[in-house]
């Protein structure tokens, strides 16, 4: 099986190689000053090694048949020639995926996943929101759910991925559609949220007509805002997720409408609430969300909801998650996502009142394993056990950084490196296990990815570690990191 990967190669200190290495698979390129001998060492992940030397130039055709090399056209020609047949079939699946809500005239738009029918202007149009879900239709799935994004300017949101939950909903027998609107057609509540949800009480009206036995209206800020205004009607939705809902952005972006206030938001959003008839709802409303203002009131969404009669998860300030994204972070998928597709997916009678999604308690301050156990210190000269520091990242203040070191090798070491969601509670955790290789001298270690670097520079008496971070953007983190990691976090905030 052939195989192309653009690999980033860095000079290794001292020995003027240049290495590409990833966990335990790594390539070095040794050349001499006048770059005339050149050799390569590729050792895989398995331990095997190969080594060749390499020459300039390329040849692009194979040889087949064995020995008769083609001649009739180059690579570059060849490759031109075969371009509109490989774009005609790829236009074609992306026609056959995509179904458009009103076409009005071509797109020049270059084909993308959620992307509009190829050669049409549609206003709306839906798509499966997972390439690896295909729809499983209305006999073999239990429900559909209709997933509407978010609104920012001219920016097409339409590209970005339902957050991590929803995901859960695909895997669990559930149909899950994208219902995209083009950018540029998107204007203020006003003039087009009506036609908004016009368009997505009509998208449920079919799945209800083709035989889907349940139907749900998700969706992330305003996106949020259509799935609520969508519900307001009887037969419409069986359930409706709303993460961060929101009607309009001037809270959002500073920027205000004439005669605008501030709490038109909340207004807008508990009239919503009221209006709700679906028999479920899920209302996420985290702390630090700007764009709902600075006059919300908690109580009155619990008591809007209440108002229904609507069986209902609230979600608020008391979420241990912070800010406009919250829903869309790892840790709200972990620790809140089975409990949303238990409330919305469940088939059992409908109960009015409030169903209570638990908090982790204590809450972490890391993404781990359940049951997992930091590895201890097996002496003052060895790297394994917990190692913890912070770092500033701009305007979501500090966060916290553990390295796990569990496994300590000749030329490096195995470890788990957990990021928190840093001091405001914004930040999606990350936990990855990586690899790190001992780099240009007997005290640095790099793991190395593409762009991604992460150089650790042990100190003798390792008591102390200086640990670099090289995000794939260019942005550089410095600080040190000390024994021992703090599992569980301090939440609430004031406590």
């Amino acid at each position: 099986s052939m195989v192309t990967i653009r690999r980033y190669f860095s000079v290794e200190a001292g020995s003027g190689k240049f290495v590409y290495a990833h966990n335990k698979y790594r390539m070095t390129v040794k050349a001499d000053a006048e770059r005339k001998n050149v050799s390569m060492t590729i050792r895989t992940a398995k331990g095997r090694e190969y080594r060749s030397k390499l020459e300039r130039g390329c040849t692009l055709v194979d040889d087949w048949p064995p020995g008769k090399l083609a001649s009739a056209k180059p690579a570059s020609a060849s490759r031109a020639a075969s371009l509109p047949a490989a774009q005609s079939r790829k236009a074609a699946s992306q026609g056959a995926a995509n179904r458009p809500f009103a076409s009005v005239g071509p797109s020049t738009r270059p084909p993308h996943l959620y992307g509009p029918p190829t050669g049409t202007f549609a206003a709306y149009w839906q798509v499966r929101a997972y390439g690896a879900r295909p729809p499983r239709g209305p006999e073999a799935s239990k429900g559909i759910l209709f997933w509407s994004h978010g609104l920012w300017g001219r920016t097409p949101k339409w590209k970005d991925k339902p957050p991590r939950f929803v995901q859960k909903f695909a895997y669990a027998d559930w149909d899950v559609v994208k219902v995209n609107r083009d950018e540029r057609l998107e204007y203020v509540w006003a003039t087009a949220g009506s036609k908004h949800a016009a368009d997505l009480r009509k998208r449920a009206r079919e799945a209800r007509k083709a035989g889907y036995k349940r139907i749900v209206l998700g969706g992330q800020s305003y996106g949020a805002a259509i799935a609520l205004e969508a519900a307001s009607e009887e037969g419409i939705a069986d359930a409706v997720i709303a993460v961060a809902p929101n009607h309009d952005g001037d809270n959002c972006t500073g920027v205000r409408t004439p005669g605008y206030h501030p709490i038109w938001p909340q207004k807008q959003l508990i009239n919503a609430l009221e209006d709700v008839v679906s028999p479920r709802t899920v209302l996420v409303v985290p702390g630090g969300d700007i764009c709902l203002g600075p006059e919300r009131s908690d109580s009155s969404y619990r008591n809007a909801l209440v108002a229904s009669g609507t069986g209902f998860v609230l979600l608020d300030n008391t979420l241990p998650i912070r800010g406009r994204k919250a829903g869309r972070t790892r840790q709200f998928d972990e620790w809140y996502g089975e409990c949303l597709l238990d409330f919305v997916g469940s088939g059992d009678e409908v109960r009015g009142g409030e169903t209570v999604c638990p908090s982790p308690d204590p809450v972490p301050a890391f993404l781990l394993p359940a049951d997992y156990t930091p590895p201890s210190p097996t002496g003052p000269e060895s790297l394994v056990g917990a190692w913890s520091g912070e770092y500033f990242v701009h305007s979501r203040g500090s966060r916290h950084f553990c390295m796990f070191v569990e496994e300590e090798y000749e030329d490096g070491f195995k470890a788990r490196t957990a990021f928190g969601a840093g001091t405001e509670r914004v930040i999606s955790m990350e936990t990855y296990t990586r690899i790190f290789y001992r780099f240009g001298g007997d005290r640095e270690f790099v793991y190395n990815k593409n762009k991604y670097r992460m150089t650790l520079f042990d100190n003798p008496d390792r008591q102390k570690l200086d640990l670099a971070i090289r995000t794939a953007s260019g942005t550089e983190y410095h600080f040190y990191l000390t024994r021992g990691c703090e599992l569980e976090d301090d939440w609430p905030l004031l406590g």
